[in-house]
Protein backbone atom coordinates (compact mmCIF):
# COMPACT_ATOMS: atom_id res chain seq x y z
CA UNK A 1 0.00 0.00 0.00
CA UNK A 2 1.00 3.71 -0.60
CA UNK A 3 0.92 5.79 2.05
CA UNK A 4 0.11 9.39 1.19
CA UNK A 5 0.67 12.11 3.05
CA UNK A 6 -2.03 15.14 3.79
CA UNK A 7 0.06 17.93 1.74
CA UNK A 8 0.73 15.70 -1.00
CA UNK A 9 -3.28 14.71 -1.14
CA UNK A 10 -4.29 18.44 -0.41
CA UNK A 11 -1.94 19.26 -3.57
CA UNK A 12 -3.42 16.34 -5.63
CA UNK A 13 -6.97 17.33 -4.78
CA UNK A 14 -6.19 21.29 -6.04
CA UNK A 15 -4.91 20.56 -9.23
CA UNK A 16 -7.51 18.43 -10.00
CA UNK A 17 -10.20 20.59 -9.13
CA UNK A 18 -8.20 22.96 -11.26
CA UNK A 19 -8.23 20.46 -14.43
CA UNK A 20 -11.31 20.35 -13.78
CA UNK A 21 -12.68 24.07 -13.95
CA UNK A 22 -10.48 24.44 -17.01
CA UNK A 23 -12.28 21.96 -18.59
CA UNK A 24 -15.47 23.73 -17.52
CA UNK A 25 -14.33 26.93 -19.23
CA UNK A 26 -14.27 25.20 -22.64
CA UNK A 27 -14.09 27.91 -25.31
CA UNK A 28 -15.98 30.80 -24.33
CA UNK A 29 -15.91 30.59 -20.79
CA UNK A 30 -18.77 30.09 -18.61
CA UNK A 31 -19.29 33.84 -17.57
CA UNK A 32 -17.75 36.39 -14.92
CA UNK A 33 -18.47 35.34 -11.54
CA UNK A 34 -20.21 32.28 -12.45
CA UNK A 35 -17.64 29.67 -11.66
CA UNK A 36 -18.88 26.65 -9.76
CA UNK A 37 -15.06 25.99 -8.91
CA UNK A 38 -14.10 29.08 -7.01
CA UNK A 39 -17.17 28.88 -5.22
CA UNK A 40 -17.39 25.49 -3.78
CA UNK A 41 -14.01 23.46 -4.68
CA UNK A 42 -10.64 25.03 -5.28
CA UNK A 43 -10.04 26.28 -1.82
CA UNK A 44 -7.97 29.79 -2.13
CA UNK A 45 -8.43 30.12 -6.02
CA UNK A 46 -7.75 34.12 -5.77
CA UNK A 47 -3.89 32.89 -5.13
CA UNK A 48 -1.89 30.14 -7.00
CA UNK A 49 -4.50 28.88 -9.21
CA UNK A 50 -6.12 31.73 -10.50
CA UNK A 51 -5.08 30.64 -14.47
CA UNK A 52 -7.76 28.09 -14.25
CA UNK A 53 -10.48 30.33 -12.44
CA UNK A 54 -9.96 32.40 -15.77
CA UNK A 55 -9.90 29.50 -17.95
CA UNK A 56 -13.26 28.38 -16.53
CA UNK A 57 -14.97 31.98 -16.09
CA UNK A 58 -13.56 33.83 -19.59
CA UNK A 59 -12.41 30.21 -21.59
CA UNK A 60 -9.81 29.15 -23.78
CA UNK A 61 -9.40 32.67 -24.94
CA UNK A 62 -8.36 34.02 -21.69
CA UNK A 63 -5.72 30.88 -21.41
CA UNK A 64 -4.19 31.74 -25.30
CA UNK A 65 -4.69 35.21 -24.24
CA UNK A 66 -2.63 35.04 -20.60
CA UNK A 67 0.14 32.77 -22.55
CA UNK A 68 0.45 35.44 -25.42
CA UNK A 69 0.87 38.66 -23.21
CA UNK A 70 3.59 36.76 -21.25
CA UNK A 71 5.28 35.61 -24.67
CA UNK A 72 5.04 39.36 -26.03
CA UNK A 73 6.06 40.69 -22.84
CA UNK A 74 9.24 38.65 -22.52
CA UNK A 75 9.96 39.70 -26.12
CA UNK A 76 9.47 42.94 -25.80
CA UNK A 77 12.21 42.75 -22.82
CA UNK A 78 14.64 41.11 -24.62
CA UNK A 79 14.46 43.94 -27.27
CA UNK A 80 14.98 46.09 -24.56
CA UNK A 81 18.21 44.51 -23.61
CA UNK A 82 19.60 44.90 -26.53
CA UNK A 83 18.70 48.18 -26.96
CA UNK A 84 20.65 48.98 -23.14
CA UNK A 85 23.66 50.84 -23.33
CA UNK A 86 25.50 49.24 -20.97
CA UNK A 87 26.14 45.88 -19.48
CA UNK A 88 24.27 46.56 -16.50
CA UNK A 89 21.46 47.35 -17.90
CA UNK A 90 21.05 44.27 -20.29
CA UNK A 91 21.99 41.65 -17.75
CA UNK A 92 19.33 43.26 -15.15
CA UNK A 93 16.37 43.51 -18.39
CA UNK A 94 17.00 39.98 -18.45
CA UNK A 95 17.01 39.14 -15.29
CA UNK A 96 13.62 40.62 -14.47
CA UNK A 97 12.24 39.47 -17.44
CA UNK A 98 13.36 35.77 -16.81
CA UNK A 99 11.69 36.17 -13.20
CA UNK A 100 8.39 37.19 -14.20
CA UNK A 101 8.48 34.97 -17.63
CA UNK A 102 9.54 31.35 -15.63
CA UNK A 103 7.57 32.15 -13.10
CA UNK A 104 4.09 32.95 -14.94
CA UNK A 105 5.09 29.52 -16.61
CA UNK A 106 6.13 27.73 -14.12
CA UNK A 107 2.68 28.08 -12.25
CA UNK A 108 1.17 27.63 -15.87
CA UNK A 109 2.48 24.40 -15.87
CA UNK A 110 1.30 23.53 -12.32
CA UNK A 111 -2.53 24.53 -12.53
CA UNK A 112 -1.84 22.24 -16.12
CA UNK A 113 -0.54 18.94 -13.88
CA UNK A 114 2.59 19.14 -16.19
CA UNK A 115 4.52 20.32 -13.02
CA UNK A 116 4.60 20.09 -9.75
CA UNK A 117 3.06 21.99 -6.81
CA UNK A 118 5.20 24.49 -5.46
CA UNK A 119 2.91 27.77 -4.40
CA UNK A 120 4.35 30.22 -7.17
CA UNK A 121 2.16 32.68 -7.85
CA UNK A 122 1.09 34.24 -11.24
CA UNK A 123 2.66 37.69 -11.80
CA UNK A 124 0.21 40.47 -12.43
CA UNK A 125 -2.98 37.75 -11.53
CA UNK A 126 -2.57 36.51 -8.08
CA UNK A 127 -3.78 37.75 -5.01
CA UNK A 128 -0.63 38.97 -2.58
CA UNK A 129 0.89 41.80 -1.68
CA UNK A 130 4.79 40.71 -2.14
CA UNK A 131 4.12 38.70 -5.34
CA UNK A 132 2.75 42.59 -7.21
CA UNK A 133 5.12 44.54 -5.16
CA UNK A 134 8.25 42.80 -6.83
CA UNK A 135 6.72 42.59 -10.13
CA UNK A 136 5.64 46.26 -10.86
CA UNK A 137 9.24 47.19 -9.55
CA UNK A 138 10.92 44.60 -11.89
CA UNK A 139 8.81 45.97 -14.84
CA UNK A 140 9.77 50.15 -13.64
CA UNK A 141 13.80 48.83 -13.82
CA UNK A 142 12.85 47.23 -17.22
CA UNK A 143 11.41 50.45 -18.19
CA UNK A 144 13.80 52.55 -16.71
CA UNK A 145 16.56 51.17 -19.04
CA UNK A 146 14.66 51.19 -21.66
CA UNK A 147 13.88 54.95 -21.58
CA UNK A 148 17.47 55.61 -20.69
CA UNK A 149 18.15 53.89 -23.67
CA UNK A 150 16.18 55.85 -25.76
CA UNK A 151 17.22 58.98 -24.35
CA UNK A 152 20.80 58.46 -25.50
CA UNK A 153 20.31 57.05 -28.66
CA UNK A 154 17.99 60.48 -29.21
CA UNK A 155 20.56 62.21 -27.82
CA UNK A 156 23.36 60.92 -30.13
CA UNK A 157 21.25 61.60 -32.99
CA UNK A 158 20.63 65.36 -31.71
CA UNK A 159 24.25 65.61 -31.34
CA UNK A 160 24.88 64.68 -35.33
CA UNK A 161 22.53 66.80 -36.19
CA UNK A 162 24.48 69.42 -34.76
CA UNK A 163 28.20 68.49 -36.37
CA UNK A 164 26.71 68.49 -39.79
CA UNK A 165 24.49 71.74 -39.13
CA UNK A 166 28.37 73.41 -38.23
Amino acid sequence: PEVIDEATERAAYQVNQALIAIRNGGLWGVGLNQSMQKHYYLPEAHTDFIFAIGAEELGLFFSAGTLLLFVIFFCLSVYIAHKATDRFGRFLVMGMSFIIFFQAMFNIGVVCKALPTKGMALPFFSYGGTNMVTSFVAVGFIFSVGLRALKEKDTKRSLGRKAFAN
